[in-house]
């Protein structure tokens, strides 16, 4: 359910908007950040800043996976229940037998583990 409220810039005390709780606490977060650690050492304005990050997101895909990028998702794959698991692991392409010779959430995290690094190569 979003949770509307009003925002306004800190800096001058305007009202911008209404936008979800959610959005305007990242909003928040990211002008301190900002003003904080950047607004001296960057070149031009907190909204160029952020078009930049912004462009950099949309456009920077490598499709090479990060060795710490695959221990999070492994990490997180481990968390899930067993039929979820089993679910992403037929996404991944895995076969029934694969999936089925696992005998704990530990031997389907090794799958998983492999597939995501071939995936990528």
């Amino acid at each position: 359910m979003i949770d509307p409220v009003v925002d306004h810039c800190h800096r001058t005390g305007l009202i911008r908007g209404v936008i979800s709780r959610e959005a305007n606490s990242l909003v928040g977060k990211i002008e301190n950040f900002f003003y904080r650690y950047c607004e001296s050492k960057c070149i031009g304005t907190k909204d160029e800043a952020i078009h930049r990050v912004a462009d950099y997101l949309r456009g920077s895909k490598t499709n090479i996976l990060h060795p710490v990028g695959a221990k999070q998702l492994i990490s997180r794959f481990a968390r899930m229940k067993k039929e979820d698991q089993s679910f992403v692991l037929k996404k991944f392409g895995a076969k029934k037998s694969e999936i089925n010779a696992c005998t704990n959430s530990k031997d389907r995290s090794i799958l998983y583990g492999s597939l995501i690094k071939n995936t990528t190569k």
